[in-house]
């Protein structure tokens, strides 16, 4: 991801912590949606079931990635970087020879104008690298030995460090705090830390000097230790969550391409901790898996075709059928926390409000278990909503009906809600924003 993802969630933990809300500010301005009080609904499609309703089921559209009109590495050239002392290398040179020219690469990439990268030799660095560094530095460290003095690196040409991406694999031992947070401050993101906003990856840009030297995406994988994934297939994963981002967004300081989530669905960001195409997919189990065409873990990403045709959004699909429950939003209003403005329920202090919850998938499918979650209590904290569904289950074409009541009563204050879907052991969720108005 960009380390804008980082941001937001390094600033939502801290504000959480000290406020009653993650997204604060002045009072919100609260405007009806356009289309209709749902904020946009994808038509039912086809084949309908016995009853007569189409797959999917009409419902609320899903968020979209789009272009900020930006650069994207259509021929991209993949360079590993190999420090001393990395046992994987093998691992690593055969996913980066597999996973670019593999089914789950064109899946994930095809729609935003990707084709099947080339793979440079691995570059090897021998010489240790500093005990901290800040991203930037680490940025000045790459350009340095991309000048033309190190023939080791391969060609230094313009032409061909502006559609490179470098593959770092640094050493455990590299404190590297991530891009633009400050490295004195002990809130900031780093790689491989223990708190809930430290990273695994990221993807950034050198910072070209004044002239014509172009920038150069580059990608930090991490070796982290903690979770549930065992490190080498969450090092994997995120070698291919990285890779997809790197080259639809690998500008993001100077030329922004795929880098957030459409602003009627910011908050998507706010609780996925990232707007570019491999952020909106979640970083768990669920979201792994093993191509048989490429023999290593990798994680799904986003797609805005299967999104806005109501297919499971994360390509390739983890389900024969996907199935989902989506909310109406039918107020728009400001956030104060991302600044733009979303879709969502406006609800007087005081007072509660129902919305319809529309239960979807794109084939039949047993009923699934529908749960409404405040993401603050789920993490222990104190809750800023109540919510209650009437109904705890359903299936496609079903409208339940979720009252909210926001347990708090400044105005202009939002807060955010999940919406999780369960089937057996694959769960999809959906995302919502409640304003406190007067």
């Amino acid at each position: 991801m960009s380390h804008r993802a980082a941001s937001v969630l390094a600033a939502a933990v801290a504000a959480c912590l000290a406020a009653p809300s993650c997204s604060a500010g002045s009072a919100a301005t609260v405007a009806p949606a356009p289309g209709g009080d749902d904020g946009g609904a994808v038509d039912a499609g086809a084949p309908a079931d016995e009853a007569g309703v189409s797959f999917p089921a009409a419902h609320p559209q899903a968020p979209t990635v789009p272009s900020s009109g930006g650069t994207v590495l259509p021929s991209a050239r993949i360079v590993p970087v190999f420090f001393r002392g990395e046992t994987d290398e093998a691992t690593f040179t055969d996913l980066l020879g597999k996973y670019p020219a593999s089914s789950a690469w064109a899946a994930a990439t095809t729609e935003y104008g990707i084709g099947v990268p080339a793979v440079a030799p691995a570059v090897h660095v021998t010489e240790a690298p500093p005990a901290t560094m800040s991203t930037p530095e680490l940025g000045g460290w790459l350009q340095a030995h991309l000048d033309g003095t190190h023939p080791e690196w391969g060609p230094s040409d313009d032409a061909t460090l502006a559609s490179s991406v470098y593959v770092l694999y640094p050493p455990a031992s590299l404190a590297l705090v991530a891009p633009r947070q400050d490295p004195s401050d002990p809130q900031a993101a780093t790689l491989c830390g223990a708190r809930p906003w430290d990273l695994v990856g990221w993807h950034w840009q050198t910072t070209p000097a004044p002239g014509p030297a172009p920038a150069i995406a580059f990608a930090v994988i991490g070796r982290c230790t903690h979770g549930s994934v065992p490190v080498l297939d969450r090092m994997t994963a995120t070698t291919a969550h990285e890779l997809v981002e790197a080259v639809t967004d690998p500008f993001f300081e100077t030329s922004r391409a795929y880098a957030f989530v459409d602003d009627a669905h910011a908050e998507w960001m706010e609780l996925t901790g990232g707007g570019e195409l491999g952020d909106l997919c979640p970083g768990d189990e669920q979201a792994l898996f093993t191509p048989p065409d490429v023999g290593h873990v990798v994680q799904r990403t986003w797609s805005n075709a299967a999104a806005a045709a109501g297919h499971d959004p994360c390509v390739p699909a983890i389900a024969p059928a996907y199935f989902d429950a989506a909310t109406d939003a039918p107020d728009a209003f400001v956030d104060p926390y991302v600044g733009v403005s979303v879709r969502g329920v406006a609800i007087p202090a005081g007072q509660s409000r129902t919305i319809d919850v529309h239960l979807f998938s794109d084939a039949p499918t047993d009923a699934w278990q529908v749960r409404a979650i405040d993401p603050m209590a789920a993490d222990g904290q104190k809750p800023l909503l109540g919510l209650s569904l009437d109904r705890a289950a359903g299936r496609n074409g079903d409208v339940l009906r979720l009252k909210i009541q926001p347990l708090y009563a400044q105005v202009g204050v939002t807060a955010l809600y999940e919406i999780d879907s369960t089937l057996g052991d694959v769960t999809h969720r959906w995302y919502g924003e409640v304003v406190v108005t007067r």
